[in-house]
């Protein structure tokens, strides 16, 4: 039989790799498996569906909330869309996401649902959020809000509630009509089990089942359904109530002098932005008349007020209301609420601040229905804006401090008070006027253009419509042909060329460049509508080359976060539009930009949206899964090579104890043979301990030399107790030993055997070292020996060790080595050192019981200071808790010092920490709140030196007025004026009707101030402080006259010596005379600004004099009028003989 063939080494050898591969392939998988069907399961079809777009732009949104779940949906998510007008239904009723495909997404639009032809059913029909069941107490509640959606003359059913009562049914039906006033309709139904037990009063089955299911109770709304004549009454009635309303804020005399609000803090205009209604938003002017007490704004119109609501019974939720259908601004009564601002303040808070809105929306059969929300509404004060008044397309000019004085100069461009009508330019076209339409160079939207042709041409249209948004005129391709006569001359016999050829068809004229409006060249080719093609010049696009295009840049990257690296699909440089490019799973708003010129309008799109969590979580778990299989992968190789098991191994031989033990190649040739004294061969691995052996012995056994030794008879090994070996030697010796090396060994070493410790490896100190053995282990034959109290060593090999008592006989090997160590140096030592450590145990122990003493005495001292202190301390715990208590700083300032000096004493300071603990944490406590006690008391401080300083005029007052400077003003207030000036209000304001300056006012009484009074300086400084802020000082008001003329002839004709006249003439101020001189380059002479006197005029009265001037009588024969005041006039001509000692002031 032939034998089996056996595999080879390198066979066997990939047969394992093959295994061992396969094994870590089994593990890697049997580890990570669960990790990756994890992210499997977690990573099936997320792929997003974004629906925000298209929500945006059919204007509806998710019935499961709005935000983030209107914005995108998720494999297998539905939306059920809602659309934002209420009056509007869905053209599908929801969204159905696959696998990042919205179902249905491009047919989603609002419409208006079509109203049924035939008559509206009159069964009651359930709303789609009636409530059905839950507690009846409850039901209200949550019905408080529910609109009424019945068709008109239709019944909706809202609520409907089972084994319920009649009388139960009638309180939940009042309580909901309190609530929400749509409820009016109820309706009982009796079960069936009550009309039994009504039919068998005396069966007391049904009995039961009638009280526990009395019946139905059903509550709702309708619609109540008008013919044409009530709703043309109603439309006549509305009419008729709206033409009723004040306009433009008129004010019957003494209504302003008794409810007079301009004092009221507040702007003069508040403009309003965000309402529910966009036509309700706009410009509030400040009313003069107060309404309960406080300012009030109101549109011009008068069809919008804000106002503060003074009723306590409807104020709770806010003070300021916004209300429409107002019957009269002037009175106190309430019109229809539109929105409520939850704030009790005196006016009402500027900014974006919450208002609750009551946002009303028209219903079937004219009616409307209410519903409540809560937004974000923005007051600002009113500004001539040319952005937001004139939509960014004119210049504003004027103010709204004093009313809607702002105008708008619209861009030729535009038209409108707002500039918000886009007019088409009318082309400029050969052959043609100029402009070239009749009603002029710019058209309104729809209107029509007459086209202008010169004489013998004709235009290609009769008449060009402006579209509605103002972008061009249609038909386009405006331009006027010469109008083509087909006779030609007659030649010398008088004939024409049909005479001598055939009739042909007339061929249109040939193609030039003026067809392409000399903004490209013509091809010479004619399109399928008679159009020339036209190839385009840079810059222009379209059939005729009519189109300009732009040259703008892209936005960049980095100045749109995530955006595509390329953020317009048309290049770099677009020149008409920029389709807007984001990232994966974000989108663009708006979706084009628009180049217009060299700029793109807007400037740049915004990208939202991005990965959902739920792709973010599969990215990671995916990441995960792929690392963790290479760490495992890793692992299990690292842990393979690591302790996978080595075939190798020497064929060495060595002497273990008293045995040679030989190694050689088995049969097979894998392993080792194992042989001890010529025994039986056996399979076996070598044991551990061998691999610890001393190198030296491996030397030894593999010298040249011990290769003799196999021919050699081998000798039987002696028992391992045995203590003499045999003395029959070897036939060989070590390298370099000239006699030979006995291969017996000794018996090994016992315990407690006393032992010279030579030539260990690393200690060469310790050669010659007696000492004892303390352990032996025959497997490796390692000691762990004492030397003699000095140290213990561990693993000292046998051969370093040597018996102690020499035997008479001198060892085949003697390892070279010095003399044997005297060690009673060593014990010596062991001596004087106990004696040291015995006398410093000694002085420690004296020392010890000294610190303990002084310790003790300490501690006494310790407890005698807090019991002397005890009374203080209560008493400075008590004090500062009675100021935190009363709010006292000083008290919790003057306890505090006290209590840190006490806890300054000596042996306070030192005490347990225990023993003070309240003290401390109630002094803790009380510098907190002196600290804040402070910081308050210093920001009141310098509240109130700010707003001294504001009154002295140190300071700008930012809260002042223009009605409040110019009263100030006319006070005479140079402190006042000196703050608003700071603050930076207007000096260029006028009053209406007399157009005053605010010099005017200032200059107005100048001469009727006593010469050398405090008013009367005060007043020139006033002057002065409107010069420095750069006022007109020579502006004529309706009369043409400049403030020193107003001063002048409000003093009277001697005002011109007024000692005020001279300083308002110091100051720059002049005559308009005087002006008009300067303006036209003639200076003034000094003695001109003079008056002079003529002699022979005669001696003036005084300047001031008494308008009731004291008689030589008593004060009974003074007149009943009381004294006026003193006024800059000439005196009376009987007045003159009472004052013969008036002194003139020339002398």
């Amino acid at each position: 039989m032939e034998e089996k063939k056996k595999k080879t080494r390198a066979e066997k050898t990939s047969c394992a790799w093959v295994r061992i591969g396969a094994l870590v392939f089994l593990l890697v998988l049997a580890i990570t498996g669960p990790i990756w069907a994890f992210t499997l399961a977690s990573c099936t079809s997320t792929l997003p569906c974004r629906i925000g777009q298209q929500l945006t732009h059919a204007e509806a949104q998710c019935a499961e909330g709005a935000g983030a779940r209107s914005e995108e949906l998720l494999h297998g998510d539905a939306c059920t869309l809602l659309c934002d007008d209420p009056r509007k239904r869905p053209t599908i009723p929801e969204l159905l996401c696959l696998d990042g495909n919205a179902s249905g997404s491009e047919m989603v639009q609002c419409v208006v649902p079509e109203v049924p032809s035939g008559p509206p059913s009159l069964e009651p029909s359930f709303a789609s959020y009636a409530i059905t069941s839950g507690e009846p107490r409850l039901v209200c509640g949550q019905a408080e809000r529910f609109p009424c959606e019945a068709a008109p003359g239709a019944t909706s059913i809202l609520v409907q509630l089972r084994f319920m009562n009649k009388d139960k049914c009638d309180e939940i039906f009042t309580e909901c009509r309190s609530l929400n006033s749509v409820f009016t309709f109820q309706e009982f139904v009796r079960s069936e089990a009550a009309l039994a037990y009504e039919a068998d009063p005396n069966n007391k089955t049904l009995y039961d089942a009638a009280w526990d299911d009395p019946g139905t109770c059903t509550l709702g709304c309708f619609v109540e359904q008008f013919d044409l004549a009530q709703l043309q009454s109603m439309q006549n009635e509305l009419t008729t109530v709206t033409n009723q309303v004040a306009t433009a804020f008129p004010v019957p005399d003494g209504q302003l002098a008794i409810n007079y609000c301009g004092g009221n803090p507040g702007p003069a205009c508040i403009r309003v932005q965000g309402l529910c209604d966009p036509s309700q938003d706009g410009d509030y002017y400040k009313h003069p008349v107060c309404i309960s007490g406080q300012a009030q704004w109101a549109k011009i119109d008068g069809s919008l007020r804000i106002r503060y609501d003074g009723d306590e019974r409807n104020g709770q939720a806010g003070k300021w209301v916004l209300e429409t259908d107002v019957a009269d601004l002037l009175s106190s009564g309430y019109g229809t609420e539109i929105a409520r601002q939850p704030t009790f303040n005196p006016t009402p808070v500027l900014g974006d601040t919450i208002w609750n809105l009551k946002c009303r929306f028209p219903s079937g059969g004219g009616g409307y229905y209410i519903q409540y929300h809560t937004r974000i509404v923005e007051l600002v004060s009113c500004t001539c804006d040319s952005q937001i008044d004139c939509n960014g397309r004119g210049e504003a000019v004027g103010s709204k401090d004093n009313g809607p004085n702002c105008v708008c100069v619209c861009s030729p461009e535009r038209a409108g008070d707002s500039c918000e009508i886009p007019l088409c330019q009318v082309p400029g076209v050969q052959n043609a006027l100029q402009p070239a339409c009749k009603e002029g160079a710019w058209i309104f939207p729809d209107a029509t253009c007459t086209p202008d042709c010169t004489e013998g041409h004709a235009p290609s249209n009769d008449v060009f419509t402006c579209t509605s948004d103002g972008t061009f005129l249609l038909p386009l391709g405006f331009t006027c042909n010469k109008i083509w006569v087909n006779e030609e001359p007659p030649d010398e016999f008088g004939n024409t060329p049909d005479a001598y050829e055939t009739a042909t068809t007339t061929t249109p004229p040939e193609c030039t460049d003026f067809d392409c409006v000399f903004h490209g060249t013509a091809t010479g080719n004619r399109r399928a509508d008679g159009s020339c093609e036209c190839e385009c010049h840079d810059g222009y696009t379209g059939p005729q080359c009519r189109s300009v295009m732009g040259d703008c840049l892209a936005p960049l990257h980095k100045n749109i976060p995530n955006s595509a690296l390329s953020t317009c699909e048309e290049g770099t440089r677009p020149n008409l539009v920029c389709t807007a490019r984001c990232a994966e799973t974000y989108y663009a708003v708006p979706a084009q930009l628009e180049c217009q010129g060299t700029s793109l309008v807007p400037e740049k799109f915004r990208c939202f949206g991005g990965p959902t969590t739920e792709m973010k979580w599969c990215q990671i778990a995916q990441i995960s899964s792929l690392v963790f299989t290479g760490i495992t992968f890793l692992g299990i190789a690292v842990v393979c090579y690591a302790f996978q098991r080595n075939k190798e191994r020497p064929f060495q031989n060595f002497l273990y104890h008293d045995k040679l033990v030989e190694s050689v190649t088995d049969v097979h040739g894998n392993y080792n043979v194992v042989r001890m004294t010529n025994g039986a061969e056996f399979h076996s691995k070598l044991p551990d301990h061998i691999l610890g052996q001393d190198p030296r012995k491996v030397e030894v056994v593999e010298h040249s030399d011990y290769a003799e030794t196999e021919s050699g008879p081998r000798l039987s090994l002696e028992e391992a107790d045995t203590r003499t070996p045999s003395a029959r030697p070897s036939v060989a010796g070590l390298p370099g030993q000239p006699e030979p090396l006995p291969l017996t060994a000794g018996g090994g070493m016992k315990r407690g055997a006393e032992v010279i410790l030579r030539g260990f490896a690393g200690r060469p100190e310790l050669d010659g070292a007696h000492g004892w053995i303390l352990d032996y282990s025959h497997e490796s034959g390692l000691c762990e020996v004492d030397l003699e109290g000095m140290e213990i060593l561990k693993n000292v090999p046998e051969f370093c060790l040597e018996e102690a008592e020499i035997s008479a006989e001198a060892p085949a090997i003697m390892a070279p080595g010095p003399a044997a160590l005297d060690t009673n140096w060593l014990v010596n030592m062991r001596d004087l050192e106990n004696k040291v450590e015995a006398s410093r145990q000694e002085r420690y122990k004296q020392f010890a019981s000294a610190a303990v003493k002084e310790e003790t005495e300490k501690a006494e001292r310790i407890k005698e200071a807090l019991r002397e202190t005890a009374p203080v301390r209560a008493d400075l715990e008590g004090r500062m808790r009675m100021g935190l208590r009363c709010g006292d700083g000083e008290m919790l300032r003057e306890a505090i010092a006290e209590a840190k000096e006490l806890l300054k004493q000596k042996y306070l300071a030192i005490a347990p920490p225990a023993s003070l603990s309240s003290l401390r944490r109630v002094m803790e406590t009380a510098e907190a709140r002196l600290e804040q006690f402070d910081t308050l008391k210093e920001s009141r401080q310098r509240a109130e030196a700010y707003a001294e300083r504001v009154r002295t005029g140190q300071a700008a007052d930012w809260k002042m007025t223009s009605a409040e400077l110019t009263k100030f003003v006319r006070e005479c207030n140079p402190e006042r004026v000196r703050a608003g000036l700071k603050a930076q209000l207007p000096v260029f304001l006028r009053t209406e009707g007399t157009r005053f300056t605010i010099l005017h006012d200032a200059c107005r009484e100048a001469c009727l101030d006593e010469p050398g009074s405090e008013r009367a300086e005060n007043r020139v400084e006033v002057v002065r402080l409107l010069c420095e802020a750069r006022a007109n000082k020579n502006a004529v008001d309706m009369q043409d006259r400049t403030p020193l003329d107003l001063a002048l002839e409000v003093g009277g004709p001697r005002a011109k010596r007024h000692p005020s006249v001279k300083a308002l003439r110091a100051l720059g101020l002049r005559t308009a005379m005087e002006a008009s001189r300067e303006l036209r380059g003639e200076l003034l002479q000094e003695e001109e600004s003079e008056v002079t006197e003529d002699p022979e005029e005669p001696p003036e009265e005084p300047l001031l004099v008494d308008l009731q001037p004291d008689s030589a009588d008593g004060p009974e024969d003074r007149p009943d009028s009381p004294e006026g005041p003193r006024s800059f006039a000439p005196p009376a001509p009987e007045a003159s003989p009472l004052q013969p000692d008036a002194v003139h002031p020339d002398g």
